[in-house]
């Protein structure tokens, strides 16, 4: 298989939900919170999220830190479970080709 590019990392490996993005405390994942999730769950850390997104490292931090907030999680490993198990994250279909 050949090495992804950074960018494709999330398109390949983690789908995300834009319809379950309400929680039942009824706060909801902004959109740049569901892609940092996202990017979290595809393994990168926060200076190559900030890079991928185009934002500075604070930026990446307040993303996640909010999220972690809304999703009542204590770390970025416990939100990826809880985004997993609200339907907010989903493998997709089919495996990277090739």
């Amino acid at each position: 298989m050949p090495a992804l590019e950074e960018q494709d990392v999330v398109t390949h490996f983690i789908e995300v939900d834009p319809v379950a993005t309400r929680l039942q405390g009824g706060d909801i994942l902004n959109p740049p919170e569901l892609v940092h999730l996202a990017l979290a769950a595809s393994g990168l850390g926060g200076r190559q999220a900030a890079r991928h997104e185009w934002v500075s490292e604070a930026t990446v931090r307040s993303h996640r830190a909010n999220t972690l907030r809304k999703l009542g999680a204590v770390n970025m490993p416990h939100a990826i479970g809880i985004g997993f198990s609200l339907g907010l994250l989903k493998l997709p279909e089919s495996a990277p080709e090739d």
